[in-house]
């Protein structure tokens, strides 16, 4: 991931703004990975937990006032990652009973990684139009993260078998 990083940062200068978290992908996986253990931590050590994710996140964003360039690069990726444990922390004894925010994390990574195709679609026709090209580019992207989840679950039972 870091590698990754660095070389973006050195092949294409100034355009580190699509690779600056990648590195939570990776995390994101070690933290899955770990989920029960994780689990188990915080449950029995929740405030310690606490206390390093916010020293941690702090932390690295002190050194970072004070670097530049590549490290500065590779360090935002680490506070990123740094950020996500801090709210995983937080919230994990905080329920929030919402519909709209259980709708949305029931379909959170689709939104995630489809929203730009409806933001590329409408841009040059509802760009000046700053709260309509807000709302019509977020149902769209609900839509289709919905649409995109149903056809991913019937190919994944088709192909894995599963439900047959």
């Amino acid at each position: 991931g870091l590698l990754y990083v660095a070389v973006i940062y050195k092949t294409k200068p100034g355009e580190t703004w699509w690779c600056d978290t990648v590195l939570c992908y990776v995390a994101g996986m070690i933290y899955g990975y770990f989920k029960d253990y994780l689990d188990r931590a915080l449950e029995k050590r929740y405030i310690v937990m606490l206390l390093v994710s916010i020293v941690l996140f702090f932390g690295i964003n002190f050194v970072l006032s004070k670097m530049h360039g590549i490290v500065f690069v590779l360090g935002y990726n680490l506070l990123a990652c740094a950020l996500c444990f801090l709210i995983s922390v937080v919230t994990y004894h905080i329920k929030i009973d919402n519909d709209i925010l259980q709708f949305l994390g029931k379909y959170g990574f689709e939104i995630y990684i489809l929203q730009r195709i409806p933001d590329m679609i409408l841009q040059p026709y509802l760009s000046g139009y700053t709260i309509p090209y807000f709302l019509i580019s977020l149902s769209f992207t609900i839509l289709i993260a919905i649409g995109y989840q149903k056809i991913l679950g019937v190919v994944t039972s088709k192909v894995l078998k599963i439900g047959a």
